[in-house]
């Protein structure tokens, strides 16, 4: 497997792996929207009012990969995030295609199963990002010791990733499928809102 192929490989996996949380009952209309900076103001996105960023404590229990993202912005429930994740690669925007077929194939090594809503590539704000839609399902592992019940989890997740000056962004929304109706439209809003400057380091 070529290097930065790998490296793109871990930084999803990192942001993925993370976000796979029970549901939680929410209801009520569209949140309101508020202006995130990241990365020293070079990531720029709109989020829900009610986000705040996740703990470094909160980073640990949850991603249990060595490579953490970047920031991940979450519900108070802690059950919806936002996530943005980073790594230093040696190729190009031009590798989006080739990237995006990678990372789609990806997924089999995330989730138990999965069902791919939308693919597609689009350009926002004049960048170009590779955008997944999907369900995912993560079985209860075989001979957990738990002694509560345990139950599959259901996500809905909309990915998208570019390249910046050198660097994979992956921009990561996750929430459990049960609220998939409540919230798709809000992931959109936020990924069309995305700003990032064309120099990073």
């Amino acid at each position: 497997m070529h290097k930065w192929l790998f490296t793109l490989y871990v930084a999803g996996i990192a942001l993925l792996a993370g976000m796979t949380t029970p549901a939680v009952a929410q209801n009520g209309p569209a949140p309101k929207m508020v202006k995130a900076s990241m990365a020293n103001g070079k990531i720029k996105a709109r989020i829900p009012a009610t986000f705040s960023p996740l703990s470094d404590d909160e980073l640990a229990r949850k991603y249990f990969t060595g490579r953490r993202p970047m920031v991940v912005y979450s519900d108070p429930y802690r059950a919806v995030d936002f996530g943005v994740n980073v790594s230093n690669s040696n190729f190009n925007e031009q590798d989006l295609a080739l990237m995006k077929d990678f990372y789609k194939a990806s997924f089999q090594a995330l989730y138990s199963d999965f069902k791919i809503l939308n693919e597609e590539t689009v350009s926002i704000n004049g960048r170009t990002y590779a955008r997944f839609e999907l369900e995912s399902t993560v079985l209860p592992e075989e001979g957990s010791q738990s002694l509560q019940p345990q139950r599959a989890l259901k996500n809905y997740h909309f990915v998208q990733y570019t390249v910046a000056d050198g660097i994979t962004l992956v921009f990561q929304f996750s929430c459990p499928l049960s609220l998939k109706s409540q919230w798709q439209a809000t992931a959109r809003a936020m990924m069309e809102s995305l700003k990032v400057k064309r120099t990073l380091r």
